[in-house]
């Protein structure tokens, strides 16, 4: 693999699910996804900020782009099915800052043939050996104002058991506690779950909505 500039693509292993990764006129690292054609998330921006060096996110260029193949098959011990399988494409840009403090961040990006997968990975490097994650601002910008179910809890410290209210979007607004899974319907057939999995050591993840931005969606850690 080598460094690379320009819209970065990535299909599923049917061609459905769609993942574009680029750069935004600040070199902001963004994403958008489609589902056979049809838009899911547009471009949406990603950015962490640490206690030790501040805001990650605008001021980016690509060091490498790798892809690769995955599929495996596996027993389940309960359930409807005695195997599940584990079946997508991957996409890894590793990014490195223009300007000092020249952090390294990889985003890792999987297409499934039903579903859309991203994640943060910190290689191991002098200025961040140790850090202290204060919030992740991964947004989800949707094409329109589109019927969710959501639970709004209201607070970080509850029994996680509400009712799924049936709202739209926007809604949803600055400072509101939505908890995971959301359901959202794109119309006719097409509805998306979006949640987190796979954490290890990591806030869990809730979402609010953004001021100035109709029907988007931003990540919020639990403190």
């Amino acid at each position: 693999a080598a460094a690379a500039s320009g819209p970065q693509r990535l299909a599923s292993p049917d061609g459905a699910v769609r993942i574009t990764f680029s750069l935004a006129a600040n070199q902001a690292p963004t994403y958008s996804v489609t589902f056979h054609g049809q838009s899911v998330v547009e471009d949406s921006p990603l950015s962490l900020e640490f206690r030790q060096s501040g805001v990650w996110g605008p001021g980016q260029h690509i060091i490498d782009v790798r892809r690769e193949a995955h599929d495996e098959t596996y027993s389940l011990v309960v359930g409807k099915s005695s195997q599940a399988r584990d079946h997508y494409n991957q996409m890894i840009v590793a990014l490195q800052e223009t300007a000092a403090p020249h952090r390294k961040i990889e985003l890792h990006f999987r297409a499934y043939n039903d579903g859309a997968a991203f994640r943060y990975f910190i290689p191991a490097q002098e200025l961040l050996s140790q850090f202290e994650i204060l919030a992740e601002r991964s947004e989800f910008r949707f094409p329109a104002d589109l019927t969710c179910w959501a639970a709004q809890y209201g607070s970080f410290t509850t029994a996680q058991e509400k009712e799924f209210d049936r709202i739209s979007l926007d809604r949803i607004g600055p400072g509101a506690i939505v908890g995971l899974p959301l359901t959202i319907s794109l119309g006719g057939t097409t509805t998306v779950a979006l949640t987190e999995a796979n954490l290890r050591d990591y806030a869990g993840m809730y979402v609010e909505g953004v001021a100035g931005h109709p029907h988007t969606l931003v990540t919020m850690l639990s403190p």
